[in-house]
């Protein structure tokens, strides 16, 4: 009795069979990983230059003890803004939301307001913070990352050099 084993045709058949599977596999856990990392980054992905800080409104009132600051929003739907004030010895930060509520040591610049937002599309806002009652002495920096899509962003701006009121009226 003569004993037969696979063909060289029917073991290339299965060999291209396996092979199709095993890509297949791959193919499903790298589309996968790549199209979560999409979705992260999408939300972030050009908007760098749409939530800024207004540079003329941004400055140090030495007489009230106030930082005063603007952010504009251009044309980019954020959900809220992380705020990070620093001095040599300190950072705080806090986060400004669409939604008016209570941020301790920060108020809106217009009297009228009720309670600390973010300013609509399209739209800016001054705000004040106490920098007494934050535990910040001389401000160096400011910088704001925005949220959109509930995921943070980058740092979108930074001011480092932030000038006296009352000597930049």
């Amino acid at each position: 009795m003569k004993s037969r084993g696979l063909s060289g045709i029917i073991s290339t058949v299965i060999l291209i069979a396996l092979a199709i599977v095993i890509v297949s596999i791959v193919w499903g856990v790298v589309s996968n990983l790549v199209q979560e990392n999409l979705e992260e980054t999408e939300s972030c992905f050009g908007n760098f230059d749409k939530v800024v800080l207004n540079n003329r409104n941004t400055c140090n009132n030495s007489e009230t003890g106030e930082l005063q600051f603007s952010i504009e929003i251009r044309d980019a739907d954020v959900d809220e803004v992380l705020v990070s004030v620093s001095s040599v010895a300190k950072t705080s930060g806090f986060k400004i939301t669409k939604i008016a509520g209570t941020i301790a040591n920060l108020r809106e610049y217009s009297e009228d307001s009720e309670g600390v937002s973010l300013p609509g599309k399209n739209g800016g806002k001054t705000y004040l913070l106490n920098l007494a009652a934050a535990g910040i002495s001389d401000v160096q920096s400011i910088k704001i990352a925005p949220i959109i899509n509930g995921k943070q962003c980058d740092t979108s701006d930074t001011i480092s050099e932030i000038s006296n009121c009352l000597l930049s009226v």
